[in-house]
């Protein structure tokens, strides 16, 4: 009987959440790594993002990697010359890749209706 309680991609997203937190900031990360509650709201963010790429990478490979590619332009710290002008680009893909997980899901029910 298979064990379906643990989500193996829940944790590599979290692992993934943690990451796009604590890498670009890793030559910092001794002197002002705090953990409060922006700390915990940007891994939650992070790692929600990363669970749908991850669903994504599942479904379909080229769809998840660009998910995973443009979850890092979230990061000012990252694109230092682009703070805060390429986060809609993230935003435009995800409802993008949403809006077709929807269409397709319409589509299927429509065409069932006939």
């Amino acid at each position: 009987m298979r064990n379906d309680t643990n989500k193996p991609n829940l944790f590599v997203a979290i692992g993934f959440g943690f990451l796009f937190v604590l890498i670009p900031n890793i030559e910092t990360i001794s002197e002002n790594l705090v953990i409060n509650q922006d700390l915990i709201i940007s891994v939650i963010i992070y790692s929600t993002l990363s669970y749908v790429a991850l669903h994504s990478y599942s479904k379909n490979a080229f769809a998840g990697i660009v998910l995973l590619i443009s979850i890092s332009f979230i990061s000012p710290n990252i694109y230092k010359n682009f703070k805060g002008e390429l986060y809609p680009i993230t935003i435009v893909i995800f409802a993008s890749y949403l809006g077709y997980l929807f269409g397709i899901k319409r589509y299927k029910k429509w065409k069932s209706s006939l």
